[in-house]
């Protein structure tokens, strides 16, 4: 490869150069990776402490560290729930699959933090309506075969249910 035939907009650039090597000497001090480790599992913990008293709508903690996500419980739907934490509590989540929600920390998260997340969770819990069950299943749809054809066409929609307050209307 000859120099000038293959670029990119901030690589080897010296900001570029010079924040990643500042970002490093942070991860790389004495003690950082020791502390991140040490928050991953008290969050973790933390989250652990939360699933009892919200059991009707939390069912698991998933991840490591600090890359966390809670399994909800159906018909509690990750993303209603997020956007209801968003709106109403100032807590940043993020929706995941399998009907989970991610809490993705940065680094430099503290004690103080830490609490101040749970304790905005779980008002978020407490004050979430969850959606009913009906409103929150598929309806399936059979259509009987023509002549000529071998099997009856199935399919499923989502049955919406009314919206709730403070939830995404962009979807």
């Amino acid at each position: 490869m000859v120099a000038g035939t293959h670029g990119s907009t901030y690589g080897g650039n010296p900001l570029a150069m010079a924040a990643g090597q500042a970002i490093l000497d942070v991860m790389l001090s004495p003690g950082f990776l020791e502390h991140v480790t040490a928050m991953g599992d008290r969050l973790r913990a933390a989250f652990e402490q939360l699933i009892p008293n919200h059991d009707n709508l939390f069912e698991e903690i998933r991840g490591k560290g600090l890359m966390l996500g809670i399994k909800m419980k159906e018909p509690a739907v990750s993303r209603d729930f997020v956007a209801h934490l968003r709106d109403n509590h100032g807590l940043l989540t993020v929706a995941a699959g399998e009907n989970v929600f991610r809490v993705l920390p940065p680094l430099v998260i503290n004690e103080d933090h830490i609490a101040e997340c749970v304790e905005r969770l779980s008002a978020g819990a407490r004050d979430y309506q969850m959606p009913d069950a009906a409103c929150a299943t598929n309806a399936t749809f059979v259509i009987p075969a023509k002549a000529g054809h071998h099997r009856p066409f199935t399919f499923m929609l989502p049955v919406m249910g009314p919206r709730l307050r403070g939830s995404d209307e962009r979807r």
